[in-house]
């Protein structure tokens, strides 16, 4: 209700609308910090900053919010893959 705190619940309902409308399907606030915790990944932030950034505390619960992270999401950072690629950074 306009005008008065958010409350846990009151988010979750707000996200899941919003996939609603958007129809996207079900959505939650998690799936939010999930998507940030493997963005900052994938963009190169150290994971110390990432885990600052998201409020994570425990190294244990941040790795299962980055759990999409896949095998090729490091060929930016391979010297093999850049070696591959001419000696060109794949990150440019």
């Amino acid at each position: 209700m306009p005008g008065q705190r958010l409350t846990h619940h009151g988010l979750q309902y707000i996200v899941r609308w919003w996939g609603e409308k958007a129809k996207i399907g079900k959505l939650s606030p998690h799936d939010f910090r999930r998507t940030f915790a493997t963005q900052a990944t994938r963009a190169g932030a150290p994971q110390r900053v990432a885990m600052t950034a998201g409020r994570w505390k425990d190294e244990r619960v941040f790795r299962r919010y980055t759990q999409a992270i896949e095998p090729a999401d490091i060929d930016p950072y391979s010297p093999v893959m850049q070696v591959m690629n001419g000696g060109k950074d794949l990150k440019d």
